[in-house]
């Protein structure tokens, strides 16, 4: 396909357009400068084109040809570039549509029938059963549904609308001011119905409940009442148990129940593509994938009133002629729509409600660390929170921030603790109190539900602690918690009694009866042995009370976090601190290191990047290098004072020269009982163990510094807003460089009144552009010519800033402060143009700093959390972080060496993260598939929309994989998610939204595209390599499975075809060729390889199949359900596939992925609830060995590595992990890179009552 040329049928957009232009300029390798000097169109002009603000003119067609030449574009290709101009100059002409296709959070009425699509089925179904009841002697149809999911939509849309005209009518209860009178029915051929929605308000409307019977009586007295009549109810499931008190309603809900439940993922594509098509509307290719993507079901609840309120918004905001993906996260998406229901039903309760709602909104909250989702409830346990609360759960069901069932209270979707900063924050502030109580209702859980056995009941130290946490905890026990805690302390008092008893009685049997001495031995035996028990159950209690500190301090402290792991490991080898240790090894390594005598809170890398210097308020400068290969850095000099005069150096800025060993020294000098002087030096490190200084004067104290024109030039910033240049002067042999004042210029002055305070200075890597960060919110820019600085523009970012840094070439800059934003600017010409803005916290940022080698873009402040994004010359490629690290401590300074990240906090410990560790960048999408190959260093990520593509990984190193091709399809199509690696690792293939199979050959130094073929009208699902053949396996989302050559010379030649005759869920092959295939009935079907057309064996285990895995000797199918269990087949003879064993259990949540270790022992399975549960062989069955979570949401699939000792996991958000999995090794890893050990105050802090054992004291 030719560069630029949109993909036929796509739509494209003035974004596409820019974004495609600006690849092709960075292929070049020209800044927007280079092409403004080689085209003569003005910068900012180019600015436009590039980012895709506006188009270039097709009046002017010399214009774009001279844009294409300038960035080399090829001149064959310019037609098309031409004529994807045109089409898009024609699109912005296109007719405005003036319907609108969703109603938003109003529910589709019977005027919107042609609107309402994605329920024909159901609505068939109720269709039928009103029809079959009109002879009935109890002519009444319940309808139920949980709340949000779209009854209201369906009796009115879609029953209503569907009866021929006035054969029906609808009320509410509310609306009901009298009963249904005895008038006579309609023909029978057209029989009358009533429904009456919202049936719920019986019981819950204050004026009406009271005579809800009777109500009743006189609806089911009116249906009885005359041939002909039907009466509908629509009830909220949670009214099931009210409306079963009802003599007629319940035989009603035992009879003629029709249920509303969530709508699947073709029905959700339908109820948003087909009303837009009606109303002419167009909709951007892979939006609704994208959408999709965002509300993909989870266990409960649904996402219909989010989706519909984000639907409505993108319309109302919209240019009304299409909708696209920039519209979706412009409307903020599906989270910025849960964001304003939740504050709209936050809103709508009384002020002094508000804690409230949130104390009950947090019951539904579980997790830890990082993986907070949301938990089913019994409802009765939220209305025993306070005589208020169930008033205010009706608010947040009305609202449809919360989902209600038959028994049970829920969250109304997945992310909403994410989405909701407010609620985010409350769970973030009670973390250690919900895992607390998480852990309670755990134990009290499996107590009940195992008969209520002792074995279950707290004991010694880990009761003590619970005790204690609960006397003190925020919100009352519930009333299962409370009696379990009751029942152990019971049985504590009690065990302790009898102790008592029994050494009372011992010692008076030694008295009487010293003659039985083989007697009292045998006693003293068994109290030995009493003991060792009593020593193992105070140790395994004391592991998972360590375990769950861990899990608290992961997102927090992750080098506390796994120290805490090691030290439950040691206590106990339980399945909890097993669990812990291997998710200790998926987060960063972040070493601490500090000095006894320094407080170190400055930092920057000389040139060459072998030392750094560190410094701050106290202690002086300290030159260090880092250890080879390991964490921590080695002091090879100090400077503690300055000169002879005593004075103490107190740093707040260190500058580094880009080519020479010189750093700048900036701050003040501060001596007991005389006035704080300005400190300003030069510090040169040609001998970094010898450092020497080079005074420079300066009249008030210096705030910021930079290097400029090529280095020759120093520019300080004083308190004062004045800028002073020093030139440089190389030095002669042996001798320090010369620092000469500069005659000062006009344009120096940073003019302001009052003045203000220069807080950062930052320049290009030739010095040519300088810039600053002002701390009124200015950021003002100079283009630099022999030494001499002229003004280039400036621009007002809002609020304070309190640091900035530049791009290599000078193009742009990255500035933040009080606002918690990083805000891009361009710079061009004369002009500073904020490109555009993006969250990172909720607090002051102090440090920002652009890598061009690494192309990361981080900054950090108060809350201590690094935040890195991938950037562009537009600045951050997505809003979602590449990576998150959490330092502990307010993080004032960063720098960069080798890939070895220093952060330098507020009370002067640095920490230190090596970039090429364990932990894998966020990707851009949802992480739908993972793969590892079986006799090749590779492994590979697969994610799906907006941005969906395959990423190839060097995997010598299984648990620090580097990334080497991203690989993606062209123009509007995108991967579904679908991915697969070749076994050698030598291959990939994707499967696109468009239908289409791509593959490439990934083994040079760029991957090579080799098939690029239609093979299914709709998007490609699931693609797999067959095993030792150069061929791959397609198949469509409709059913379509294509068997594809992609290697040698018949690459992209069909080898066979056919059609299943359901859509596949998932498929697993076999090293000889046996294709397994589940599909959406919960059947899963044995096929031939070479023979696509015909079924060997089919069977079907019920619920279905969302994971499939042949052993590694290929005797058993491994199949994950929606059941929540693992069910293994032997296969042995494909022909009579028989189950083998019990299911496995134990996740609470739908199985989305299940894989083999490569020597069989294994299993790991992927939990939609976040979960990885391991299992091992244990004689003829399995044991579940470990729970593996570390934060994640919604685990989607896991792969080992090619020797086992990594499982790789992916899930939504982008979110991935790298668990060891070897618990031995594991702990070795993590103690090899504590940098500092767990002091006494922090152990005893999160661990009273526990005797103090630093887990990794000599590494371990």
């Amino acid at each position: 396909m030719e560069v630029g040329m949109a993909q036929a049928g796509a739509a494209d957009t003035p974004q596409d357009f820019a974004r495609d232009l600006t690849a092709a300029r960075l292929r070049a390798g020209l800044s927007v400068r280079d092409v403004a000097r080689a085209t003569g169109v003005p910068p900012a002009t180019l600015g436009g084109y590039f980012s895709g603000r506006h188009l270039p003119p097709t009046t002017r067609p010399e214009v774009l040809a001279a844009v294409l030449g300038a960035i080399e574009v090829p001149t064959r290709e310019h037609p098309a570039w031409r004529r994807r101009l045109l089409s898009l100059h024609d699109r912005r002409r296109q007719p405005v549509v003036t319907r609108a296709p969703y109603p938003g959070l109003r529910a589709f009425d019977t005027k919107d029938h042609d609107l309402f699509f994605g329920r024909d089925t159901l609505v068939e179904r109720l269709l039928s059963v009103v029809q079959q009841v009109v002879d009935e002697p109890l002519p009444v149809v319940m309808v139920v549904g949980p709340s949000g999911a779209g009854k209201s939509s369906v009796l009115r849309a879609g029953l209503l609308a569907t009866l021929p005209s006035g054969a029906g009518s609808l009320t509410t209860p509310t609306a009901l001011e009298e009963p249904p009178g005895d008038e006579e029915g309609q023909p029978d051929q057209v029989p009358t119905v009533l429904v009456v929605d919202q049936l719920e308000e019986l019981w819950t409307h204050p004026t009406i409940r009271a005579h809800a019977d009777r109500t009743l009586d006189q609806l089911v007295t009116w249906a009885q009442g005359a041939p002909g009549r039907v009466l509908v109810l629509g009830l909220r499931a949670d009214f099931f148990g009210e409306a079963m008190h009802h003599p007629a309603l319940g035989e009603a809900l035992e009879k003629r129940q029709v249920l509303v439940g969530p709508l699947g993922g073709e029905q959700l594509r339908a109820a948003i593509e087909e009303p837009a098509r009606r109303v002419g509307l167009a909709l951007e290719p892979g939006l609704v994938d994208v959408i999709l993507a965002d509300v993909r079901e989870d266990n409960h609840g649904s996402p219909l009133p989010h989706l519909a309120q984000v639907l409505e918004t993108m319309w109302q905001a919209g240019d009304r002629k299409a909708l696209t993906v920039q519209d979706y996260h412009r409307a903020g998406g599906l989270e910025g729509a849960i964001r304003q229901s939740a504050e709209a039903a936050l809103a709508s309760l009384p002020a002094e409600q508000h804690a409230l709602a949130m104390t009950v909104l947090l019951r539904m909250v579980t997790g830890s660390a990082q993986g907070w989702t949301r938990r089913l409830v019994p409802t009765a346990e939220i209305v025993a929170v306070d005589e208020d609360a169930r008033s205010v759960l009706e608010r947040l069901v009305d609202r449809r921030l919360v989902t209600v069932g038959k028994d049970v209270t829920t969250l109304s979707h997945e992310s909403l603790v994410e989405a909701w900063p407010r609620l985010r924050d409350a769970v973030e502030a009670r973390r250690g109190d919900l895992a607390r109580r998480d852990s309670l209702e755990r134990v009290a859980r499996d107590w009940d539900d195992d008969g209520r056995d002792d074995d279950h009941l707290l004991r010694g130290s880990r009761l003590v602690a619970t005790s204690e946490w609960a006397a003190t905890a925020p919100e009352q026990l519930t009333a299962l918690q409370q009696e379990f805690l009751d029942t152990s302390r019971r049985l504590d008092k009690r065990t302790r009694a009898e102790r008592r008893g029994a050494r009372r009685r011992l010692q008076g049997l030694l008295a009487v009866m010293a003659v039985l001495l083989v007697v009292a031995s045998a006693a003293g035996l068994s109290a030995v042995r009493a003991s060792d028990s009593a020593r193992l159950q105070r140790d395994q209690a004391q592991s998972r009370q360590m375990a769950v500190a861990a899990a608290n301090q992961r997102a927090l402290d992750p080098g506390l976090s796994q120290q805490l792991a090691v030290a439950a490991y040691r206590a106990a080898d339980t399945r909890e601190s097993r669990s812990a240790v291997l998710d200790a090894t998926t987060s960063p390594v972040i070493s601490a290191w500090s000095v006894d005598d320094a407080v170190l809170e400055r930092s920057a890398t000389v040139a060459g990047g072998e030392h750094l210097v560190l410094s701050g308020p106290s202690g002086g400068v300290r030159v260090v290098r880092a250890h080879a290969g390991e964490f921590g850095w080695d002091v090879v000099a100090a400077v503690t004072g300055f000169g002879d005069s005593g004075r103490t150096p107190v740093v707040s800025r260190l500058v580094p020269h880009p080519d020479e060993p010189w750093v700048v020294v900036a701050g003040t000098s501060v001596l007991e009982g005389s006035a704080d002087e300005p400190l300003l030096m030069l510090l040169d490190l040609a001998d970094p163990t010898e450092p020497r200084l080079v005074p420079i004067e300066i009249p008030a104290r210096p705030t910021a510094a930079a290097f400029v024109d090529g280095g020759r030039v120093l520019v300080v910033a004083d308190q004062g807003g004045l800028l002073h240049r020093y030139e440089v002067v190389p030095p002669a042999a042996d001798a320090p460089p010369d620092v000469r004042v500069a005659e000062p210029a006009e344009d120096d002055l940073v003019d302001s009144e009052p003045p203000v305070l220069v807080e950062a200075l930052a320049a290009s890597r030739d010095g040519s552009v300088l810039a600053a960060a002002l701390d009124s919110g200015t950021v003002r820019a100079w283009s630099v010519d022999d030494g001499r600085l002229h003004p280039a523009g400036s621009v007002d970012t809002g609020r304070g800033l309190f640091d900035l840094d530049m791009t290599a070439d000078g193009s742009a800059v990255a500035a933040v402060g009080r606002s918690g934003l990083v805000h891009w600017l361009a710079l061009e010409g004369q002009h500073v143009t904020e490109v555009g803005t993006t969250y990172a916290s909720d607090t002051n940022l102090f440090t920002v700093q652009v890598d061009d080698g690494s192309g990361l873009l981080v900054t950090s402040g108060w809350d201590g959390t690094v935040t890195m994004w991938r950037f562009d010359a537009a600045g951050p490629l997505t809003d979602t972080p590449a990576l998150v690290l959490p330092v502990p401590r307010p993080v004032l300074d960063m720098t960069v060496a080798g890939g070895r990240w220093l952060f330098a906090t507020l009370d002067g410990t640095t920490y230190t993260w090596d970039s090429a560790g364990a932990a894998l960048p966020r990707l851009s999408g949802n992480v739908f598939m993972v793969d590892a190959s079986v006799r090749g260093e590779r492994m590979m990520t697969s994610t799906g929309p907006p941005d969906g593509a395959v990423t190839v990984w060097d995997a010598a190193d299984p648990h620090a994989p580097r990334s080497l091709h991203v690989l993606r399809a062209d123009d509007a199509d995108v991967s579904t998610g679908a991915g697969a690696l070749r076994d050698d690792g030598g291959a990939a293939a994707m499967g696109t939204t468009a239908g289409r199979l791509l593959a490439w050959d990934v083994t040079g130094v760029e991957a090579v595209r080799t098939v690029d073929l239609q093979v299914s009208p709709e998007g490609v699902v699931l693609v797999l390599f067959v095993p030792d053949d150069g061929s791959v396996l397609a198949f469509g989302r409709s059913g379509t499975l294509v068997r594809v050559d992609v290697d040698g010379p018949d690459a992209g030649r069909i080898v066979d075809e056919t059609r299943l005759s359901h859509p596949t869920l998932t498929a697993a092959l076999r090293e000889d060729g046996l294709l397994a295939v589940a599909d959406d009935t919960g059947r899963v079907h044995l096929l031939d390889v070479d023979d696509l057309g015909s079924t060997t064996a089919s069977f079907g285990p019920g619920p279905s199949v969302y994971g499939l895995d042949f052993s590694p000797d290929g005797e058993q199918l491994a199949l994950s359900m929606s059941d929540e269990s693992v069910r293994l087949y032997d296969v042995t003879d494909p022909a009579s596939p028989a189950a083998v064993g019990d299911p496995l259990t134990g996740p609470t949540s739908i199985l989305n992925s299940v894989k083999y270790s490569p020597d069989g022992q294994r299993l790991a399975v992927a939990a939609i609830g976040g979960s990885a549960w391991l299992y091992e062989r244990s004689g003829e069955g399995w044991t579940a060995t470990e729970t593996l979570r570390a934060g994640l949401v919604n685990l989607q699939d896991v792969a080992w590595s090619a020797d086992g000792s990594v499982l790789l996991g992916g899930a939504l958000s982008g979110q991935t992990r790298l668990w060891l999995t070897d618990v031995e090794t594991a702990v070795r890893t993590v103690c090899a890179g504590v940098g500092q050990d767990i002091t006494r105050e922090e152990w005893e802090g999160l661990l009273p009552g526990t005797a103090f054992e630093p887990p990794c004291v000599g590494g371990g």
